[in-house]
């Protein structure tokens, strides 16, 4: 019985813990689209990270992309996999990093929308 109130007793301290550290239910969404320089869509692997990976895939045949996940709205990265040539974003402070292989995403934003990111 001790053991069974012990339990309980830990898991609610465990669950308003792991609640606290959480901020706002925040998450980092990335969209838009990968082109070559002819215009013609690729399919790359893509990383959304922060300090920790935030979002994994693939971007679609025709160079779509959708990744969120859950993280605080600090600077994160979007890793292409491929040299990022340009690009074009709903929000200002973006960046290629010098890598080139990445893209800075904002701090503040949790929402960014690309147009178009041209790959080589």
């Amino acid at each position: 019985m001790k053991t069974k109130q012990f339990f309980c007793c830990f898991s609610f301290f465990l669950l308003s813990v792991s609640c606290s550290d959480y901020i706002d239910n925040a998450r980092i969404y990335a969209e838009g689209k990968i082109t070559t320089e002819n215009g013609q869509g690729v399919s790359t692997p893509l990383k959304i990270t922060n300090s920790f990976l935030v979002s994994e895939g693939i971007s679609k045949s025709d160079g779509t992309f959708g990744l969120g996940g859950p993280a605080t709205v600090d600077s994160a990265n979007l890793f292409v996999g491929r040299k990022v040539l340009s690009f074009s974003a709903n929000v200002t402070g973006c960046r290629i990093n010098y890598d080139s292989l990445s893209i800075k995403l904002p701090s503040g934003q949790g929402y960014t929308k690309f147009d178009n990111i041209t790959v080589e």
